[in-house]
């Protein structure tokens, strides 16, 4: 999927009542881009495909909506509602749906992007990641319970893919590890707690 800058301005004034100018930024599954108004105010718009689902941008939503009820508030975005009242806007594009939000702008630095990292900063970022998911704790939404490539409880199924690794000592290694989360782990699955964590705290 792919949209012009026109594009994304003109549905920022039709659905948001903004004027502002654009910048693609990257990203991942979504599309992101940088908006700006004639104040200087800035904001991410993120555009999401039908394979997303409007549940599990519904559930984004509250996860973000819950932790700004924290003491952890500061540190996350906050969603703006669209002229209809609505944090999700729904867009049909060439046959196909694609699902709109825009949020405030944290102004920081990603941690890739971080040249020095003393103690202090990995102590930080602990810290924090250790004190959201402890207010996600008691945070649950349907959509997330779901299979997922990247939930470490289902490690084992990386077996699978060994045989693509060409060389012979890394494919018994990471045979090796596998083998024993199957032993030492998966028996014990059913007793570990269990809670929504961030995936990727970049």
């Amino acid at each position: 999927m792919s949209f012009t800058k026109d594009d994304i301005r003109q549905w920022a004034m039709t659905h948001y009542g903004l004027s502002v100018s654009v910048k693609t930024l990257n990203g991942y599954d979504e599309l992101n881009y940088l908006l700006t108004d004639k104040t200087g105010k800035k904001y991410i718009l993120k555009i999401a495909r039908e394979k997303h689902g409007v549940h599990f941008l519904d559930a984004l939503v509250k996860i973000s909506n819950h932790l700004k009820s924290t003491d952890l508030a500061p540190f996350f975005q906050k969603y703006y509602k669209n002229t209809a009242g609505e944090v999700i806007t729904r867009l049909r594009i060439r046959g196909e749906n694609y699902y709109l939000r825009i949020l405030s702008f944290l102004e920081g630095t990603f941690w890739a992007e971080t040249t020095e990292k003393p103690d202090r900063l990995f102590l930080s970022l602990g810290n924090f990641l250790g004190n959201m998911d402890k207010a996600l704790a008691d945070f649950s939404h349907p959509a997330l319970h779901r299979h997922y490539l990247w939930d470490i409880s289902t490690a084992a199924e990386a077996g699978l893919k060994l045989k693509f690794i060409k060389n012979h000592e890394k494919r018994r290694i990471a045979g090796y590890f596998l083998m024993q989360f199957e032993s030492e782990v998966v028996p014990v699955l059913p007793l570990l707690r269990k809670a929504y964590v961030h995936n990727d705290a970049n």
